[in-house]
């Protein structure tokens, strides 16, 4: 009896915790279907610029908007530049950038960029030329900002942050708000030239310009006979020396050392053969130039400053312009290799013909060579059966040998005429020679004739 008592009793505790965890089973399983997850966070804004010391409320929207677990956790990716607090409020604190993040329990994320800036001027030094101004900007400024010069005879500074350079020299622009206290360096220079030194020759002209400064410029020369100088700054050359080409503005005076050089052959030493030529050309000054020669046996030279050599030897080629006389070393060496031409006659129909080279170029791609052929007997020559020229250049070098057979000449006795020889291919001659007096071209020089 005993052991069904005890049997009873337990059965019936079972039955009621049973009893009474139904409705707490209920209950949740009906909570959980009441909840409802947040799948999006929007912010008021995507990214934000402020300055130091400043506030910005970030306001996070839940979608959807009956969201259960709507408890945000708000963080920042650095807050030596930026924190934030439990509700979203933004604090600046240094210049950089920082990320604000919020975060909800089910892990749906939303970020802002935080951008800080430095309050205070955006210009922290300048440079001004006397008279010259600069308007200063304060970024982040609360409420009035209050300017001022430290130095006032060197740069004064208005309520609108508006610089004026007064004379050479330095002085610090402070601008002061309720937040913050920044400053500039100003620094004054004189008006200046576009050039501290110059060199022309005589003949030559510049221009000179006045950096900085406002009003008039006064221009003087320290020595007109050498350069004078315009109310534009136009400096014209005189004579050779130095002078100092001067501006004065807004009461000080800048100048220009300019060196006046006096006319000058392109080379001081020059060195050719004989048969060869070089030209030379003055530099510096005006109008005519005479040109001579201190050997006209060894070298000669013509109005245009080309210069012959004719003997191994040292002559000095002297130009005179504008009062000047400037010359250059000549040395002259013998051309043991000239450029040459070796011509044989094998045969020819009759008669006595000589054959004198009168010139060698280039035409249509083609090297070619003009003669004068003299027929010194009674009877005609036809033509030449066979001719060979040999053409070398002054090294030595063979660039050209060819022979023409059955040549047409019908040359009167007594008589000459001018026959020009095309070869089919040649190498290249060298320029720098001259060919006979008045004759435009490669070369003269001596020749070697063997009929």
């Amino acid at each position: 009896m005993k052991i069904c008592k005890k049997l009873i009793g337990c059965l019936m505790s079972l039955f009621i915790v049973f009893s009474m965890m139904g409705p707490v089973q209920a209950a949740t399983m009906e909570s959980q279907r009441n909840d409802v997850s947040v799948s999006k966070i929007s912010f008021n804004y995507i990214s934000k610029t402020l300055y130091t010391n400043e506030h910005l409320q970030l306001k996070a929207t839940l979608t959807p908007s009956n969201a259960t677990n709507s408890a945000i956790t708000w963080s920042s990716s650095n807050t030596k530049v930026a924190s934030v607090n439990s509700t979203g409020l933004v604090y600046t604190k240094a210049p950089g950038t920082a990320t604000i993040t919020a975060m909800t329990s089910n892990g749906i994320t939303k970020t802002c960029k935080i951008t800080v800036l430095k309050r205070g001027l955006t210009t922290t030094s300048a440079s001004l030329y006397v008279k010259g101004t600069t308007k200063l900007t304060f970024k982040g400024s609360y409420g009035t900002v209050t300017w001022s010069s430290d130095k006032k005879s060197v740069a004064t500074v208005d309520k609108y942050g508006k610089v004026t350079a007064v004379r050479p020299g330095t002085a610090y622009i402070t601008a002061k708000s309720k937040t913050a206290i920044s400053r500039c360096k100003i620094t004054v220079k004189q008006p200046a030239l576009n050039k501290h030194s110059a060199s022309l020759y005589l003949g030559s002209h510049m221009t000179l310009k006045v950096t900085g400064g406002t009003g008039a410029i006064t221009w003087t020369s320290s020595n007109k006979s050498i350069a004078t100088v315009n109310s534009k700054g136009y400096v014209t050359t005189k004579k050779a020396g130095t002078v100092y080409i001067k501006a004065k503005r807004n009461g000080y005076t800048a100048q220009c050392k300019l060196t006046v050089k006096k006319p000058s052959v392109n080379a001081t030493s020059k060195s050719i053969y004989t048969g060869f030529y070089t030209t030379l050309k003055v530099n510096g000054g005006t109008g005519k130039i005479t040109w001579s020669s201190s050997n006209k046996n060894i070298a000669t030279v013509n109005s245009s400053g080309r210069v012959v050599g004719k003997k191994a030897g040292t002559a000095y080629i002297y130009a005179k312009r504008n009062g000047y006389t400037t010359k250059c070393k000549v040395s002259v060496k013998e051309n043991a290799k000239s450029y040459n031409v070796s011509t044989n006659v094998f045969d020819y129909d009759r008669g006595d013909p000589s054959v004198a080279v009168r010139k060698v170029y280039y035409s249509g791609g083609a090297l070619r060579l003009d003669t004068y052929v003299v027929n010194n007997r009674m009877t005609t020559v036809k033509n030449f059966k066979k001719i060979n020229f040999k053409i070398y250049d002054y090294t030595g070098k063979l660039i050209a040998n060819q022979t023409f057979t059955n040549f047409a000449l019908n040359i009167n006795p007594y008589s000459y005429k001018k026959i020009t020889f095309k070869f089919s291919s040649a190498g290249t001659l060298k320029k720098g020679a001259l060919l006979y007096k008045g004759i435009t071209g490669y070369y003269e020089g001596s020749y070697t004739y063997t009929y």
